[in-house]
């Protein structure tokens, strides 16, 4: 590494909000985003590139459906309103579990995962958030949480996570 490149990928560094702020602030940014059911199906998890908020399937979507349930909004609503405080990137990743799907509206679970995907980054584009920001991906079946071995298993593997970056590499 040059020691051009080391200045300046300590100049980024210390631009970058650190793990350890993004602890300090994690809790109070919980309280804030979400409040009665939602509290027990809501979790985050801090890295070193970002903030990753997954959401359970049914809380937002109707089994084989991309279409955001009406109580998905308030919630969602919180969010994008924390997120327009911020200016990180939002990778917005929908997952399903294995059981196959074939419908008139998806021949793949690959093609479900992407739409519910893409519903939620339409609501954030409408609550104001700039398309630039968003970045829309559909896993499917491919990286689940648990094996799809029980009831419970599949249904914790089909959510959305927001990925918010705020150290991009």
């Amino acid at each position: 590494m040059s020691f051009s490149s080391y200045k300046q990928a300590i100049y980024s560094l210390q631009a970058t909000v650190t793990k350890k702020e993004v602890r300090a602030q994690l809790p109070e940014q919980q309280q804030n985003l979400v409040s009665g059911k939602f509290d027990m199906t809501l979790k985050t998890k801090a890295d070193l590139q970002g903030i990753r908020i997954m959401f359970d399937s049914p809380i937002l979507f109707d089994l084989g459906s991309a279409s955001l349930k009406e109580k998905a909004i308030g919630p969602l609503s919180q969010i994008a309103k924390w997120l327009s405080d911020v200016p990180y990137t939002v990778i917005v990743e929908g997952y399903t579990d294995n059981t196959p799907i074939k419908t008139k509206e998806y021949s793949s679970n690959w093609q479900l995962s992407l739409d519910r995907a893409r519903s939620v980054i339409k609501y954030l584009e409408s609550t104001g958030i700039d398309k630039k920001r968003l970045v829309l991906s559909g896993y499917g079946e491919y990286h689940p949480l648990y094996e799809n071995d029980t009831a419970q298993h599949r249904a914790l593997n089909r959510r959305i996570e927001l990925y918010v970056v705020y150290w991009e590499k």
